[in-house]
């Protein structure tokens, strides 16, 4: 009888996930009125593809993507391969035959591209690591001696993270999401050439670039996809191969034993965390290889496009979020236009080097805008505000026992701050960006000499701490939002006196320290902050200096340069030529 169950129970794990066809398979029936925009209202073009590598020939996905840029070749454009270009296993130093064989690989991958106008971008795979480090650098100079010594593969030296600012607008992110997958203890030499060299770093790195190219439309490329609905992410036909590996494979799907596998245990981590520091992104698009097939899934505010079939095919199931997939040898197109919106198109490859339109949608709209209508310009010279309400600073003394009196009645003391519109302040600001910060909500502002300021909030976040600090690879802002725990931490915030670093400038000119000049203003919603209006103003604010060279005259001591610690470090380890103040060092420190 316990056989008959155990028997059961796996045809039914079998079922369950089967239902992956190579065939078209949408969501909804295929979107009409939708079409690639045209030229002119093209900001840029983006042609991915991943998979691509046959040591036999060019591949029929790559074939029909060559002939299709042909007719359609513009210098405003990118090919990017996603991952797996160098077959069979990348480029390895010690085995001369595997490495001809990859060079012919990607050789003819080039050739198909022969007269193509636009640039051409390769994003490592698991192929490409199989040489390790000095395979990688092997798989650049390839690629180098062909295109004028231009870094064509994306990240290099082994390091994970670019970025690329393909027009004002659009910021390509490269992320060699296998470099996290690898078992660092393979290679020696691993981070030689990197200023990242761990993983936790890697996360603040791409926080950072998200931050600095918030406004933008991101376009988030790596190997790995977030979400995949083929067999990495556990979908399989329901007879896979033969009758013996679809009982192998069921083993495979539930241990997530590879770690190509998308519910592996490291895999898993990675794509938590990103899910979590892309959360606020609504221009954001990611695109990815390792399935062989062609999907596009949409889960909230994210978008994900595989293209993983450029040679070879794998079954696909639409799966939860999936809005289409397809198990068949293709490519994708992605194109952002002036008004930012993006419209992907899906093509299938056939051997004859021909294509045919599978799919199309607009999955980023145009750029509407804020709203300034309700807004008005006519603000009293003065306002008299707190950081908090009454409700968030009257304890009881049994609490004040418990946890201490802090400073809550200066938090709950309205001041009176001078109101100002930004584009007046300083010879006039305007907004860069959000600003970084784990607690803070902040802006980066910028004046006409490119000097730049953080405008921040004197009332910090309760739920961007927990968010940020404790609570990294879930999102649980919403869930803390209005509950105790927020309410216990912005408490524990009134430990530290809000106003004390205005009493800064002084103590450190006293102590002979450079500092900035911090100033207290009210800063209303207004025009000025576009579509900052929604999460910003009408609350009291600090606005400070970054130290910058740019700041001419006696603030910062007229600088050469301005380095960041980080800078600062590796120059110091870099070279003798390179010494500390250590004086001044230990004096700022200590203050």
């Amino acid at each position: 009888m316990n056989r008959i169950n155990i028997f059961l129970t796996i045809l039914g794990a079998i079922i369950l996930s089967a239902c992956a066809t190579y065939q078209p398979q949408y969501l909804t029936p295929k979107s009409e009125g939708v079409s690639i925009p045209p030229e002119q209202d093209i900001d840029q073009t983006f042609y991915l593809i991943g998979n691509t590598g046959n040591s036999e020939e060019a591949s029929s996905a790559m074939n029909s993507l060559g002939r299709y840029i042909q007719e359609n070749n513009s210098e405003d454009s990118y090919v990017l391969f996603l991952g797996n270009s160098f077959a069979p296993h990348g480029m390895q130093p010690k085995k001369k035959d595997i490495t001809k064989k990859a060079e012919a690989s990607m050789q003819f991958q080039l050739d198909a591209l022969e007269d193509y106008k636009g640039n051409i971008l390769v994003v490592p795979g698991n192929n490409e690591w199989e040489g390790g480090v000095d395979g990688l650098e092997l798989q650049e100079q390839f690629l180098k001696s062909r295109f004028n010594d231009n870094h064509i593969m994306q990240p290099h030296n082994g390091c994970p993270l670019e970025g690329v600012d393909i027009s004002d607008d659009i910021y390509l992110l490269i992320f060699d999401s296998q470099w996290f997958l690898e078992d660092w203890d393979t290679y020696p030499e691993m981070n030689r050439k990197c200023e990242i060299k761990t993983r936790d770093k890697l996360f603040s790195e791409i926080e950072s670039e998200l931050k600095k190219n918030a406004t933008k439309t991101i376009i988030f490329a790596m190997y790995h996809p977030l979400y995949t609905y083929g067999k990495h992410g556990g979908k399989y036909p329901l007879i896979h191969d033969d009758f013996f590996s679809t009982f192998i494979k069921q083993i495979k799907i539930q241990g997530a034993v590879s770690k190509a596998d998308r519910y592996n245990e490291r895999y898993n981590e990675m794509m938590d965390r990103i899910r979590v520091l892309t959360k606020d992104l609504d221009r954001l698009i990611f695109v990815s290889g390792l399935d062989k097939s062609l999907q596009y899934i949409e889960n909230g505010s994210v978008k994900q496009i595989v293209s993983g079939s450029g040679s070879g095919a794998t079954a696909a199931v639409l799966g939860q979020y999936g809005q289409f997939v397809y198990g068949g040898e293709g490519f994708a197109r992605l194109d952002i236009g002036k008004d930012r919106s993006a419209t992907l198109s899906f093509y299938k490859g056939d051997n004859n080097g021909g294509n045919e339109l599978l799919y199309q949608k607009e999955i980023l709209p145009r750029d509407g805008g804020y709203d300034f209508s309700t807004l008005h310009e006519n603000f009293p010279p003065t306002v008299k505000a707190s950081i908090y309400d009454d409700e968030n600073v009257e304890k009881t003394g049994f609490y004040k026992t418990l946890w201490g009196k802090h400073y809550r009645k200066v938090y709950g003391t309205e001041v009176t701050a001078p109101t100002v519109l930004i584009d007046t302040l300083y010879g006039g600001l305007h907004v860069v960006r959000a600003g970084g910060g784990h607690q803070t909500r902040s802006l980066r502002l910028e004046d006409d000499k490119g000097r730049t300021y953080n405008m921040r909030g004197m009332k910090k976040s309760a739920v961007q701490f927990l968010q940020n600090v404790i609570v990294k690879d879930k999102m649980v802002e919403e869930d803390f939002k209005n509950t105790l725990t927020e309410d216990l931490i912005l408490d524990f915030y009134t430990a530290a006196h809000p106003y004390g670093a205005f009493a800064i400038p002084t103590l450190a000119k006293a102590a002979g320290i450079l500092s900035t000049n911090p100033k207290l203003f009210y800063v209303p919603k207004q025009k000025a902050l576009g579509k900052f209006n929604e999460e910003y103003g009408d609350d009291l604010y600090m606005i400070v200096e970054r130290p910058d060279k740019r700041f001419e005259g006696p603030t910062f001591n007229y600088p050469d340069n301005v380095e960041s610690t980080d800078d600062l470090m590796e120059k110091l380890q870099r070279s003798e030529k390179y010494t500390l103040n250590e004086d001044a060092y230990i004096r700022a420190r200590i203050f």
